[in-house]
């Protein structure tokens, strides 16, 4: 056993790249048990490198366009190396693994902000998975009528038509949605966290309780927007194995 867990360690310390954070080459999927063990390990060992890595990793994710800054959630996994685009299919397994990673390595490092995640994670799960009978689709398709990752990206011209120019400028530079966009050398771009919420209103002149205000009502008018775009299909399907996690 003792030979098993250092393995992991050392494997882990092996392929780990500081900027971005992560494991081996993109395609990049996340691996929620490996972070739980990292920290986990890590913190029965004394081992802060090993901390550092998984709270790293968990970090980098929430920050990158793999998880849906604006109706929550995880997609299946990152087509680049910086977590920014994602291939656009949501899993139910990743919400409820990932989640769970969230939150136990949050009650270890006692870090609020991955408790965050985790709470905003399950939310998204109730809203987006859940069927009629209480169960759990399997997943969402990666393209909405045909086209891969139209329900998900936006352009600064379509954030300033819904929000008006001061508030889109706001939000667009703490989302990283600029012209021309991160997405497959287009004018559309994968929302994801660019900058600090804090850093964006210092550079914008606007004061920080009023940017919360802006950013929260910003973020709910971009989901009630998008709510009317051609949607990916959900399927279905009710995996056991997958309710498990998600339960």
């Amino acid at each position: 056993p003792e030979a098993y867990l250092n393995g992991g360690l050392t494997g882990a310390a092996g392929s780990y790249t500081p900027d971005p954070a992560g494991f081996g080459k993109a395609p990049r999927f996340p691996a929620p048990r490996l972070l739980q063990y990292l920290v986990g390990e890590g913190t029965l060992r004394r081992d802060q490198g090993a901390i550092d890595q998984g709270v790293s990793v968990l970090r980098a994710m929430a920050a990158g366009g793999i998880y849906d800054q604006v109706g929550g959630g995880f997609h299946r996994y990152s087509v680049d190396a910086k977590w920014q685009v994602p291939h656009f299919e949501k899993m139910l397994y990743n919400q409820g693994s990932l989640a769970e990673s969230y939150f136990e390595v949050g009650r270890m490092t006692s870090d609020a902000g991955l408790y965050s995640i985790g709470r905003a994670t399950l939310e998204a799960m109730l809203r987006q998975f859940r069927l009629e009978d209480g169960s759990f689709a399997g997943s969402w398709d990666a393209d909405s009528g045909g086209v891969e990752g139209s329900y998900y990206v936006w352009t600064p011209e379509q954030v300033e038509e819904l929000l008006g120019e001061e508030r889109a400028a706001l939000l667009c530079t703490v989302l990283g949605i600029t012209s021309p966009g991160n997405f497959e050398g287009g004018e559309e771009s994968v929302p994801r966290r660019a900058t600090t919420l804090e850093g964006a209103a210092k550079s914008l002149g606007i004061e920080m309780e009023v940017a919360e205000t802006w950013f929260s009502e910003g973020i709910d008018k971009m989901e009630q927007h998008r709510s009317h775009r051609v949607a990916p299909k959900r399927d279905p399907k009710v995996v056991l194995g997958w309710n498990a996690l998600a339960i």
